[in-house]
């Protein structure tokens, strides 16, 4: 009988023994490397500031991307370090290699010393080349004093003081030269 158990015991352990070990590769991880609450990043140029970025969390990543997933607040300075603009959106996020910022969900351009006001869902800042732009699968709304213009895409300098939307629609009134 002891010899039957120690035969039933060899069968039915002998496959758990047989197992090779293997070692598994580790999963790369690709989160972020720090998390940052109430961030403020300061751009200027010749000791005059020209950018305030404010975000209530950052994300920075090993690539040096950067993720604001609760979204951004960025006050545009002019040449004489006035307020002249804001850009504000629901979510954002930095591309290092491109030197882009992209905001989505609500985003709101203000040019506070021409009362204008651009809308739209997603737009990509440029900081190298003082360009604010999204394509023209994009809807835009901008509001002057005067009208209400309408488009997909649009193309801005930083301070929002000089504008085109790529395919605008609706009517609008176009002041000719003299």
């Amino acid at each position: 009988m002891k010899t039957v158990v120690k035969l039933f015991l060899l069968v039915a352990l002998a496959p758990l023994s047989c197992k090779q070990n293997t070692i598994e590769q580790p999963i790369a991880y690709n989160g972020p490397l720090i998390e940052v609450d109430t961030v403020q990043t300061l751009y200027s140029d010749s000791a005059i500031l020209r950018v305030k970025l404010n975000a209530p969390k950052e994300y920075e990543f090993l690539n040096g991307n950067r993720e604001f997933p609760k979204g951004i607040n960025i006050v545009f300075f002019n040449e004489y370090g006035a307020r002249q603009s804001t850009l504000v959106a629901n979510w954002g996020y930095y591309d290092k290699e491109k030197d882009v910022y992209t905001g989505k969900g609500n985003v709101i351009i203000r040019n506070l010393l021409e009362n204008k006001e651009l809308l739209t869902e997603e737009l990509h800042w440029n900081p190298t080349h003082d360009r604010i732009y999204n394509d023209t699968t994009v809807q835009v709304q901008i509001k002057t004093p005067e009208q209400t213009l309408y488009g997909k895409g649009m193309e801005t300098n930083q301070e929002f003081t000089k504008y085109k939307i790529l395919k605008p629609v609706g009517k609008f009134t176009v002041n000719e030269a003299p």
